[in-house]
């Protein structure tokens, strides 16, 4: 079993990839400063963007549902309807028998499951042999990164 807990913290220097990143964030903070005013610009018109895009984009839903047709206006092009069916709600509303009758099926689907601390006893009971824990259990590092820089 992989030593969960230990952790050991490297210099910037010692991981070229981090040493790179810690670059560019420096460099890429220092021209967002520099052009201060053209980012701040550029955040406001983004956020309008994005909520008029928001905006514009249900009204023209909503038409299309109200109209009964397709509607097309700008960058907003209407494609087709898709029709969606929610076989689930007819069941709720009609019920078992009345699903089946309509041709319906109803399937269970088995979903093996174990209390993730009883298989951890059964794996250090040596119940569970190291050969079948190596092919079920992922031991995968969870960290903190810094946030994507996102680009038009």
């Amino acid at each position: 079993m992989a030593i969960k807990n230990a952790v050991v913290t490297y210099a910037l220097e010692q991981i070229p990839e981090v040493l790179a990143h810690a670059e560019a964030s420096i460099a890429l903070n220092r021209f967002m400063n520099e052009h201060s005013d053209v980012f701040d610009q550029y955040v406001k018109l983004a956020i309008t963007f994005n909520t008029t895009r928001e905006s514009a984009g249900m009204r023209v839903r909503e038409m299309c549902i109200e109209l009964g047709h397709g509607v097309t206006c700008g960058p907003f092009v209407f494609k087709h309807f898709a029709t969606k069916y929610n076989v689930q709600k007819l069941y709720d509303i009609v019920g078992e028998d009345a699903f089946r009758n309509m041709g319906g099926t109803v399937i269970s689907v088995p979903t093996p499951q174990m209390d993730k601390k009883l298989i951890e006893v059964r794996i250090a009971q040596n119940v569970i042999a190291k050969e079948v824990r190596d092919a079920f259990v992922n031991d995968i590092p969870n960290y903190t990164q810094p946030e994507k820089v996102v680009v038009p």
